[in-house]
């Protein structure tokens, strides 16, 4: 995990209590994206938008493999401590206002965002809506 400095710079929290309520948040989006579509998260692709340092990465790579969980943040130093903290490349900057992403792919099975939109500005988060609604797999539209 990211040093308790760092967790709470981001979070406000860190240690147990954070791990908690970032575990609790996982087995949600787990538990519903299989009531949603019958699928399991094993192999599945994912987009942790506003990643941040990789708090809910670390926890999601229990479920897919490293090459199909991507994160983005618009913020460099979120990135950097992804990188320094071997979460790979797949962890890339994006902009506050997106257009698109800076990513290699379009069909993500999962796209989760924690704690993102409450901090955004109207245009920020209609352009981000936007944009991962088009980065969603075909299966996955339907749900959407």
């Amino acid at each position: 995990m990211a040093s308790a400095q760092v967790q709470n710079q981001w979070t406000g929290d860190n240690g147990l209590p954070l791990l908690r309520q970032s575990a609790n948040f996982v087995r949600s989006a787990v538990f519903t994206f299989g009531r949603l579509t019958g699928r399991t998260l094993n192999g599945a692709s994912i987009l942790d938008y506003g990643c941040g340092y990789g708090r809910l990465s670390r926890l999601m790579y229990y479920f897919t493999d490293p090459q199909n969980l991507f994160g983005v943040d618009p913020w460099d130093q979120s990135i950097d401590i992804c990188r320094q903290d071997g979460l790979g490349v797949n962890f890339l900057q994006s902009h506050y206002v997106p257009e698109t992403l800076p990513l290699p792919r379009a069909d993500f099975d999962l796209i989760f965002a924690f704690s993102v939109f409450t901090h955004l500005s109207l245009r920020s988060t209609s352009a981000a809506f936007n944009v991962c609604r088009r980065y969603t797999s075909p299966m996955m539209a339907y749900w959407s």
